[in-house]
């Protein structure tokens, strides 16, 4: 049987529109829906809680002078030490210089007068301390010696130690000196290990060194026996107007005995000693 043309126009006319239809879909990509993948999440590992163990009381050092900083970084959960590196800086411009000894010390070196803070920081965790570098000055301390000798004691056949006996006493009306950092050399042996002043002296006298154990240890030497001379204290010292001064005493070499014993009074914390 034979269609009407207008049949045939109306056929061809939606098979057009079908194909078209196809195509369009077959473009864009569309068909049946299924639901969008959520992009893979990436697993954050947290970075372990550490402890920074940095002795953090202020210090006073003179222009010119250094002084060393040491760290430990431990992990929080176990208390176990970590090689972690410490980072060392300062936000006061131009007053301190650094140089890294390892990873976990600093030598600093003050180069002008000021007050500015150091900042340790490794895995996240920063501990401060304040610094104050003091101008040099050449006049006399008011700080003197009321007594400085060193103690011989013998601990072996061929074994022999040293303990310096160093008594100070503040001669500044508002009593305003302090000993900020002393180094002892004992004839033949060469210098020992230097000791920064945690706290100031005050008027009366003081009693650096006690003895030759516990917490006041200064121990010279262990080994052979010193050369004939005096033994030196090297002293830094703050005077009464905010200046350092410097003065060195000689003292004899005099027997000692195991332990050494005085009648004067301790200091508790007066001296932080160490390389």
């Amino acid at each position: 049987m034979r269609l009407p043309s207008r049949f045939h126009l109306a056929l061809a006319a939606a098979i057009v529109s079908w194909l078209a239809a196809l195509s369009a879909c077959t473009e864009s990509g569309a068909g049946p829906s299924e639901p969008a993948s959520a992009p893979s999440a990436v697993p954050t590992v947290p970075t372990p809680a550490v402890v920074l163990n940095i002795d953090t009381g202020p210090r006073e050092i003179p222009v010119g002078a250094s002084i060393m900083l040491t760290g430990g970084v431990n992990l929080a959960s176990t208390g176990l030490p970590l090689s972690t590196p410490i980072t060392w800086s300062s936000p006061g411009p131009g007053i301190l210089a650094f140089q890294p000894l390892g990873s976990q010390a600093v030598r600093i070196t003050a180069l002008q007068p000021g007050v500015t803070t150091v900042e340790a920081s490794a895995s996240g965790t920063t501990r401060k301390l304040d610094v104050t570098v003091l101008p040099v000055t050449s006049q006399p301390s008011t700080l003197v010696a009321v007594d400085f000798r060193m103690l011989e004691v013998q601990t072996g056949a061929n074994n022999w130690e040293y303990a310096p006996e160093l008594v100070l006493r503040d001669g500044s009306p508002r009593g305003g000196s302090a000993l900020i950092a002393v180094n002892f050399e004992v004839p033949g042996l060469g210098p020992a290990p230097s000791c920064s002043m945690v706290r100031p002296v005050g008027s009366a006298p003081v009693e650096i060194f006690h003895e030759m154990y516990g917490d006041f240890e200064l121990s010279i030497g262990g080994g052979g026996r010193a050369s004939a001379g005096d033994a030196i204290a090297r002293l830094t010292v703050r005077t009464a107007d905010g200046t350092a001064a410097t003065l060195v005493l000689h003292g004899p070499i005099v027997p000692g005995s195991w332990p050494t014993t005085y009648s004067g009074g301790l200091l508790a914390g007066a001296l932080a000693c160490g390389g």
